[in-house]
């Protein structure tokens, strides 16, 4: 079995990868690993969480978004792997993957994580995801939301398991992440942190975020706000960071390794996304106890509307309502979070997800 993916940094797709190489009964399946990486970017936080694991890693650079080359050299690996399953994430893996099989054979399944249309050139190649995707044997789709899009989109309907995404608890340190993570960001101990964790990409409506961040920052002194993570969209956040006023309230994080410190450092966690499929962030932040706010895009509603406090994607007043109601009433914000807690460990396990999966795998 060969995982496939173009990663650029650990967000929620590369987590669920992870999550699935440590796993997986390795009595049951033999596991390889290829990437797509950008040749000017030959290394990366992915790459580097990779080296850890006992995992044969192959390697295709790319110049360009596609090229028939690409397809060469994966069909190559296929064979050298002797690859009888192939799963992939996202469309450049979808649809290499797809035509490097014509002439191999392996099962192909896919996990469709979400789309976000951010540009004429990804809409695209998504649209063109999506008829490969109809040749595939599985599609999972990591809500009801995203499979029926997929239903909608003339993927046949018995091809497609929903499999919600899970985290790993064991691959988490607690307790004592805080103070160092705080000192890092330059924030002090009294502060309160509402934080946001993801890929710096326009979908995240991280903009809406600094919105939010403007008006409780003129209702409170005592907030400070960070965005962890890497992405294209970096340089345009920090513009409009700065031209909103805000460079002395808002810390603009890169990639933080130890996400548990992360959580830990923060009060209250916001997600603005105006799409998603499931945020792995949003499991990490109700592991770690801290209380959200998000959007209802996606699947979250139907993962977490009976527990979650979500708000229509754009309403940045709601979303800040609902921060200061959390913030102006301590003990049922601990309610609630415990209430996120619970409900994450009862649901959202990795020993139940991996079961799933591999059930995927050998189903006929």
């Amino acid at each position: 079995m060969m995982q496939l993916l173009s990663p650029l940094t650990v967000a929620g797709a590369e987590r669920v990868v992870l999550m699935l190489l440590r796993n997986i009964d390795r009595t049951r399946f033999d596991v390889s690993l290829c990437l797509f990486l950008n040749t000017g970017r030959r290394t990366n936080p992915f790459t580097e969480e990779i080296s850890k694991l006992d995992i044969p890693t192959e390697f295709i650079y790319l110049d360009k978004i596609f090229r028939w080359n690409y397809v060469r050299q994966l069909r190559n690996l296929l064979a050298k792997h002797e690859v009888e399953i192939l799963h992939s994430h996202s469309h450049r893996a979808d649809i290499t993957g797809y035509f490097a099989n014509r002439r191999w054979g392996a099962k192909l399944v896919s996990t469709v994580h979400g789309w976000t249309s951010s540009t004429g050139k990804v809409r695209f190649y998504e649209a063109l995801d999506r008829w490969v995707l109809g040749k595939f044997d599985r599609v999972i789709a990591v809500s009801d939301d995203v499979r029926r899009v997929l239903v909608r989109r003339g993927i046949q309907e018995d091809k497609i398991k929903t499999i919600t995404n899970a985290i790993d608890f064991s691959a988490y340190s607690k307790g004592s992440g805080r103070a160092a993570f705080r000192e890092r960001a330059g924030i002090g101990n009294g502060d309160i942190v509402i934080g946001t964790v993801g890929r710096l990409s326009r979908e995240k409506a991280l903009g809406d975020f600094l919105e939010m961040a403007r008006i409780l920052s003129d209702k409170r002194e005592d907030l400070r706000f960070v965005i962890v993570g890497d992405g294209p969209e970096k340089s345009e956040i920090l513009r409009l960071r700065d031209h909103l006023g805000l460079d002395g309230k808002v810390k603009i994080l890169g990639y933080e390794p130890e996400v548990g410190a992360v959580y830990e450092g923060i009060d209250v966690f916001v997600l603005t996304s105006r799409s998603e499929g499931l945020p792995i962030s949003l499991l990490e932040s109700a592991y770690f106890q801290k209380p959200f706010v998000a959007t209802a895009v996606g699947g979250i509603p139907e993962v977490f509307g009976e527990v979650g406090i979500l708000v229509p994607p754009g309403d940045i007043d709601a979303m800040a309502g609902k921060i200061l109601a959390l913030l102006d009433h301590p003990a049922e914000r601990d309610r609630y979070s415990k209430r996120l807690h619970d409900f994450v460990q009862r649901n959202c396990n990795a020993n139940d997800w991996i079961l799933k999966i591999q059930q995927v795998y050998t189903s006929q």
